[in-house]
């Protein structure tokens, strides 16, 4: 990535933090199909995967075309934050990411997307503050991840500005595993 997409990048995570503090993120919702969206974001992410020979993969557990009112440009941001963050730390060749998405056990109102990967993991310490603005997760001296440590606090305020909530797994021990819901109310009420 060159300075020029870091500063946009920056940029773009610094107004959306400011829009979500001042409760002005808009969404534009819509019923979105869940398959397409998904397939459309590992399409748009193996570039990242194929350089770093880490597998890249989808589990839809939900019938054909089931639909999701969201805002698809934002869970695609959401989705990019937690599959960036797994690929700075699975290993390079062998690595593994899966998104999944299902019904919420027990109930038809709410759709669970996962992201997990076969990582170093996430200790009960930087579960507590993940979703922190700013937070680093490694802030050694020699710390070769990147990033402004906004990515999760955004995707935190997207998830809770559709309805939904977002957490890591703590029952997940071969990796990391962070999921979010969305309610899977069509064509409701629009935000």
């Amino acid at each position: 990535m060159c300075i020029r997409d870091r500063l946009e990048a920056l940029v773009g995570d610094v107004l959306d933090v400011y829009k979500l503090d001042m409760g002005k993120l808009t969404l534009s919702k819509q019923d979105v199909d869940i398959a397409e969206l998904i397939n459309r974001t590992i399409s748009d992410l193996t570039p990242i995967t194929l350089e770093k020979q880490i597998d890249l993969k989808s589990d839809i557990r939900t019938t054909k075309q089931e639909v999701v009112f969201c805002d698809p440009k934002r869970i695609e941001q959401v989705l990019w934050n937690l599959v960036k963050n797994s690929v700075d730390f699975v290993p390079e060749k062998g690595g593994r990411v899966v998104i999944r998405i299902e019904k919420e056990p027990n109930s038809n109102s709410q759709f669970i997307f996962t992201v997990e990967d076969n990582g170093i993991g996430i200790t009960s310490v930087e579960r507590h503050n993940l979703f922190n603005k700013f937070y680093q997760a490694d802030t050694s001296f020699s710390r070769k991840h990147g990033g402004t440590g906004l990515g999760l606090a955004i995707s935190r305020g997207i998830v809770e500005a559709h309805g939904g909530k977002i957490w890591v797994d703590d029952n997940y021990t071969n990796g990391a595993s962070l999921k979010f819901t969305i309610p899977s109310g069509q064509g409701l009420n629009e935000t």
